[in-house]
């Protein structure tokens, strides 16, 4: 041993020093876990949390699936647009007037139910272009390119003078 340890205030020293880091060692784990624990607890409040939080959203989507299949079921024309593809050099009051009328043949057909208009797109796609329109002591022909149903039916059609 080296002659510092022979002094009484060095053992003195040294014993208070190593007492003190005991106690800072307790000091620091008794923190350390309560904090620690802390944390476990609040870390398992959160995953229940989000385990009721995730049954309540499959609960929310099941039932919106319900009522959205329910809705689409009884879902009503709401609008007719006619978007013109092709006009065989047609001013464009002649082309609005084509429109308003072809929008008047289809008008039967708002407010009904869109799975009723659906079964019956071909009996639509038949009387547009079996229909002949005349303005102006002038005749045209409309054929359909395609048809778009929701709330909104869409219809591209191409508009052809007859000689």
């Amino acid at each position: 041993m080296s002659p510092i340890f022979h002094h009484k205030e060095a053992k003195r020293w040294f014993s208070i020093f190593f007492i003190g880091m005991l106690f800072g060692w307790f000091f620091f784990l008794l923190t350390y876990g309560l904090i620690y624990e802390r944390q476990v607890e609040r870390i398992k409040q959160q995953d229940e949390q989000l385990n009721a939080l995730k049954k309540d959203l499959a609960i929310w989507r099941d039932e919106i699936e319900q009522k959205n299949a329910a809705y689409e079921k009884h879902l009503y024309l709401q609008h007719i647009e006619i978007k013109v593809e092709k006009a065989d050099n047609l001013d464009s009051l002649t082309i609005h007037s084509i429109k308003e009328k072809m929008k008047e043949q289809l008008r039967p057909l708002l407010k009904k139910e869109i799975s009723q208009i659906a079964s019956n797109k071909e009996f639509i796609f038949q009387s547009i272009e079996k229909s002949v329109i005349e303005l102006d002591d002038e005749t045209y022909e409309v054929q359909v390119v395609h048809l778009y149903l929701f709330t909104t039916l869409e219809l591209h059609v191409i508009i052809k003078k007859i000689v």
